[in-house]
């Protein structure tokens, strides 16, 4: 690692703390979440009480897969059935439309039939993602040491 960023990930260790337990971060029923970010329910409402433990911002499913863990929020710009089939994959809480998307009928029913709860907002992915960091909600944890350092 660099040492102009060694002072920066020590800053932010709440964030990158890869022994804190996974279960002992705080998290947020999809009901706060729909209040923290005024969002529509699309799809799902019936499982607005169960919880999400952690979030990801991306609109790039290969990086989701490669990082994202189980019960994760996924928000993304990405409107088309890969996402629904990458929440499936991963069982993932919740997906959330940023940028005013509005996914398709065929992305609806699909997510109705695998059960994956759908929210929509009128904001940025920035924005959306430091709202639910500000509720409390962390990012998904990601070993860093397992990664090689970019030149």
């Amino acid at each position: 690692m660099t040492p102009q960023l060694q002072p920066e990930m020590e800053q932010n260790q709440c964030c990158l703390d890869t022994t804190q337990s996974f279960m002992e971060r705080k998290t947020l029923t999809l009901r706060e979440v729909v209040q923290v970010l005024d969002a529509r329910v699309l799809t799902g409402e019936e499982h607005l009480d169960s919880v999400a433990h952690c979030a990801c911002s991306s609109d790039l499913m290969s990086d989701v897969l490669a990082f994202v863990h189980e019960k994760a929020l996924l928000l993304t710009g990405l409107a088309n059935t890969q996402v629904i089939r990458t929440a499936e994959m991963l069982d993932l809480s919740c997906i959330i439309f940023v940028r005013g998307k509005q996914p398709p009928e065929e992305v609806l029913e699909l997510a109705r039939e695998l059960d994956v709860t759908l929210l929509a907002v009128n904001k940025t992915m920035f924005v959306s993602a430091g709202l639910l960091y500000q509720a409390g909600l962390s990012g998904t944890p990601m070993g860093w040491e397992n990664r090689r350092e970019v030149n």
